[in-house]
């Protein structure tokens, strides 16, 4: 280091025996190779009587503190800043180079030629920095070539000495091998960035402490200018409190959060929606506050497509509104005709016109059954509004709009079914056409229905079994299908439209349901919907950004 701008400039330069060494008044005197102590050691500390020992042993026996370097550092140096050429390496210092000490002087210009250019000139400026004001640290991780031509990454830190006037006149500096910490740095970066998004590493303060990606497009701004900002500085305010909001609720909760949000537009200057999944960091992570790391990749086509798809379900809930509504004045229409018919020929119309007549009555009121089952069908599931619910409540009210059971039927509702986080009237759409439908479709006169949960891998599990003939396996998938029905003839009063709406309706809710065959004959129902995390907030795994701004 023998930049001219690193020479201090001093009237009456110190030696290396003098007083720039033992730090003026407080010198701890010299150690056993005739020089002062470092400032750390010679002065008193806290006056602890084994700091003092040790201060003490460290003079009298110097394997001690060779013992310090070598097993707690990785290099020592000490520098001459009146001459600059002349720096004493310890043989660690070149050991982690893999240079033989013996081969090498203590003069600075030894490894100069190992280091790094870029990170020589960056070393030289913190130490200008550092010898003009003793609060700022020399502290950086610079590059070395290793003999073998290898890259030792090394955190090499130091500490001016100076003279009774403040002039630094001394130089003790240590180094630390990094090389393999930041491997493993580069390998993490390297998987981070073959993710297909943005990984962004924020504090709870909502401060950038790293980016990651392979998509630069989605970045408004280069990677260097997010690093030590705040999300306030970089973002739109309703944004960077959404973000804000995030994180304090991923460190609340100590578990992962999801939330979806419009960003503003990247480099390529389009807005996109993304998905961002929140997962706190190990506290031990970073040493200066609590962090998450906020994964975020592009859903705009998804949003696309799931707009599209809204539309044209809104269009055919609309068709199925407007054909149902049409078809029916029609329908009314064919209905009276065929009164008026049978009413006006009284006793002359014959038996088999009669028969005709019976038979179109029948067809068009099962036509009106249709269309019903086609508007409850549109209805169904417009919207869902979660809420704390009692599944037994829910229960009771579905059998007051279920079919009523024949007196040979019994219904049996398990005693103690759970409370539940989900929507009420969707709930009860399902009970209700399950229970309809084993009512409906059983083969005898006399039967039992039974409506009770089980818990599975912690999950609750409802079911709605019955004895009745049971489902063949071939055509359990087509049963959910709207005007698809099994085992029944087209002149029935089944329209294949219930179980139609309950996997609407169990979709709508996010849930899943199959259909088991019970070894005793008969058929069960089970459905599954989430639930929220227990001690959370039962909107807390999943939000949008509407839900967090209000």
């Amino acid at each position: 280091m023998d930049e001219e701008g690193l020479r201090p400039h001093t009237d009456d330069p110190v030696g290396p025996s003098g007083d720039a060494l033992a730090g003026g008044p407080s010198s701890g005197g010299p150690d056993v190779h005739g020089s002062e102590l470092p400032r750390d050691l010679a002065s008193d500390g806290d006056g602890h009587p084994l700091f003092l020992e040790l201060r003490r042993k460290i003079r009298e026996d110097p394997e001690i503190l060779r013992f310090i370097e070598d097993s707690a550092l990785d290099g020592i140096w000490f520098w001459d800043l009146e001459n600059p050429e002349h720096e004493w390496m310890s043989p660690r210092f070149w050991e982690v180079l893999g240079v033989d000490p013996a081969t090498k002087q203590h003069v600075a210009s030894e490894w100069q030629d190992l280091i790094h250019p870029d990170d020589l000139k960056a070393a030289l400026r913190t130490a200008e920095a550092h010898f003009a004001d003793p609060e700022v640290p020399y502290d950086q991780t610079v590059r070395y070539r290793h003999a073998d031509g290898s890259t030792v990454w090394v955190r090499c830190r130091g500490r001016a000495v100076r003279d009774e006037r403040g002039r630094p006149v001394r130089m003790l500096g240590a180094h630390t091998d990094v090389t393999e910490l930041k491997r493993t740095e580069r390998r993490l970066r390297s998987v981070l960035e073959s993710f297909p998004g943005i990984v962004f590493v924020l504090d709870e303060h909502g401060v950038y402490r790293d980016v990651a990606t392979n998509q630069e497009t989605l970045l408004a701004v280069e990677r260097e200018d997010l690093v030590g900002k705040h999300v306030r500085d970089v973002l739109p305010p309703d944004l960077a409190r959404l973000v804000l909001d995030t994180i304090a609720r991923t460190l609340e909760q100590n578990a992962p959060v999801v939330v979806e949000y419009r960003a503003p537009g990247g480099a390529d200057g389009f807005d996109r929606w993304l998905e961002a999944r929140v997962r706190p960091v190990d506290p031990d992570a970073f040493d200066t506050a609590r962090t998450v790391v906020w994964y975020a990749y592009d859903i705009s086509t998804r949003k696309a497509a799931d707009a599209e798809l809204q539309r044209k379900n809104d269009e055919l809930r609309r068709f199925s509104y407007v054909a149902a509504h049409d078809l029916r004045s029609p329908l009314h229409a064919i209905l009276q005709l065929a009164g008026f018919l049978e009413e006006d020929l009284g006793g002359e119309i014959a038996d088999e016109s009669r028969k005709h007549l019976g038979l179109i009555e029948k067809r068009a009121r099962r036509m009106q059954l249709l269309l019903d089952g086609l508007l409850e069908y549109a209805r169904a599931v417009d919207r869902v509004e979660l809420h704390d619910v009692e599944v037994g409540e829910v229960v009771a009210a579905a059998l007051e709009l279920a079919p009523s059971p024949g007196p040979g039927f019994e219904i049996v509702v398990e005693v103690g079914l759970p409370r539940v986080h989900t929507d009420p009237v969707v709930l009860q759409l399902v009970f209700q056409n399950l229970i309809a439908n084993a009512l409906n479709h059983h083969d005898r006169d006399s039967g039992t229905v039974r409506v009770g949960h089980t818990t599975v891998d912690g999950e609750c599990e409802f079911f709605v079994t019955d004895d009745g003939p049971g489902i063949p396996e071939r055509a359990r998938e087509d049963v959910f299908r709207i005007f698809r029905t099994v085992g029944r003839d087209s002149a029935s009063e089944g329209t294949g439209v219930g179980l139609s709406i309950v996997q609407k309706a169990i979709d709508g809710l996010g849930g899943k349901i199959w259909i088991e065959a019970p070894a005793s004959g008969g058929t069960t129902f089970r459905f599954r919907i989430p639930q929220p995390a227990a001690g959370t907030d039962p909107l807390s795994g999943h939000g949008r950004a509407s839900d967090l701004l209000g």
